[in-house]
């Protein structure tokens, strides 16, 4: 678990990279699950784009996809039903860029340490 301080790090870092867009993984969970709650892609940027400490659940661990980067788990609250969201900050193309792997309902309940 990280610290108050390495959260807020990430999430500065987070939402700075996200200001030219956040790359979204079009994975079959994440789009089944937009739908099932009626979620737009847009309204699912906005809760991304404002990420707080209390979201916070866990990391940075390493991406399984990229060894060498880490990945960092949130969760939102969503008329009574939990949001799992797992993103990055990575480097491309000379620029911090912003990545959400995971947007689905949880599967399960997620610790929030502080919250």
């Amino acid at each position: 678990m990280s610290s108050q301080e390495e959260v807020l790090c990430f999430l500065e870092k987070w939402k700075e990279s996200i200001k030219n867009g956040i790359d979204f993984v079009k994975r079959d969970k994440n789009l089944e699950s937009l739908k099932e709650l009626k979620i737009s892609k847009k309204f699912a940027i906005d809760i991304l784009a404002n990420l707080e400490l209390k979201n916070y659940s866990s990391g940075p661990q390493a991406d399984e996809s990229s060894l060498d980067q880490e990945v960092w788990i949130f969760g939102f609250d969503f008329m009574k039903k939990e949001i799992y969201i797992k993103i990055k900050v990575y480097w491309c193309q000379n620029t911090w860029r912003g990545k959400c792997i995971s947007f689905h309902q949880a599967e399960k309940h997620l610790f929030y340490p502080f919250k």
